[in-house]
């Protein structure tokens, strides 16, 4: 349905049939979402304590897609008004969003990747983006293979 840089012109429509043929999750759903990446090993995002809290005082709900069901995915990103979360694939399920709603991905400096941006051009959902800096920790360098997804990174 989507290669690296050019989704499938019908990604769009496989996604709200999906969401359509799901069995309806039990709302209420909040409206302003945090997408929690701590219980990831990969990209330690080293201040989502401080980001999470800063959020809180605005409304904001952090959630863990991993403890979720699909329906239960489908439901807060449908019922969403903005949601904040770092790269990551559960940021895919921007395609069960309503156009208007609002996404505000953090991505780190070392690998800025636009999928999401193209997915919320797909779904008629406003992007905006913060870029974050690489932090150079014991963790990251004592991996075997310092790829991306053994950074550490930080965003104001």
């Amino acid at each position: 349905m989507a290669g690296e840089w050019r989704p499938h012109p019908r990604l769009r429509d496989f996604f709200l049939r999906l969401g359509a043929a799901a069995t309806p999750a039990p709302g209420p759903f909040p409206p302003l979402l945090y997408i929690d990446r701590r219980g990831s090993a990969n990209r330690l995002l080293a201040n989502e304590e401080e980001v999470i809290a800063a959020l809180a005082r605005y409304g904001f709900i952090p959630v863990r897609l991993e403890a979720l069901s699909l329906a239960e995915q489908i439901g807060l990103f449908a019922n969403a008004r903005v949601i904040v979360g770092p790269h990551g694939a559960g940021l895919t399920n921007i395609l069960f969003a309503r156009p208007g709603c609002a996404l505000i991905e953090l991505q780190m400096s070392t690998y800025v990747h636009w999928i999401f941006r193209l997915f919320a051009a797909m779904s008629g959902v406003y992007y905006d983006c913060v870029i974050g800096k690489q932090v150079v920790d014991n963790y990251a360098m004592s991996r075997p293979v310092r790829w991306i997804d053994h950074q550490v990174w930080a965003v104001s």
